[in-house]
């Protein structure tokens, strides 16, 4: 699995091409991809967006003599189209090879709850109601 983000600015160039194109390269030198490309629509509403807010994921089959080939096309194809020039883009990449992994709605909603409580997107309504939101560490799998 691919994931592929922040590879646009204010000013242009858009994630979802950059997934495109990293996509079509990698099917041209015969990599098979399980299911469709996915958009992962993330928060709207963060402050530090740039226009869409959205990342990439491609889910490949992949022989283990294939990785590398892999991460040189999309760290190729990253590089090429990114806003490299913008100072707030900052692309990330990250491969991931194993088994599917299933997450349940109460751990990821932990996970979740656990990342914006570390972020300054809710220190203002956490200091409003005077409590602290965090996830509990005994929150099931």
């Amino acid at each position: 699995m691919v994931g592929i983000d922040d590879t646009d600015s204010k000013k242009g160039m858009c994630t979802t091409y950059v997934g495109a194109v990293a996509h079509d390269r990698l099917v041209e030198r015969g990599f098979k991809h399980v299911g469709y490309p996915k958009l992962v629509r993330l928060n709207p509403n963060w402050h530090l967006k740039t226009r869409g807010n959205c990342a990439i994921s491609l889910t490949l089959n992949l022989d283990s003599e294939d990785e590398d080939t892999l991460k040189k096309i999309v760290l190729e194809t990253v590089e090429e189209y990114a806003e490299l020039d913008c100072e707030s883009t900052n692309p990330g990449v990250v491969f991931y090879r194993g088994e599917t992994v299933q997450l349940s709605s109460k751990s990821l909603l932990g996970g979740l709850l656990k990342m914006l409580s570390r972020s300054k997107m809710l220190r203002e309504p956490q200091r409003m109601l005077g409590q602290n939101i965090t996830s509990s560490s005994s929150e099931g799998a």
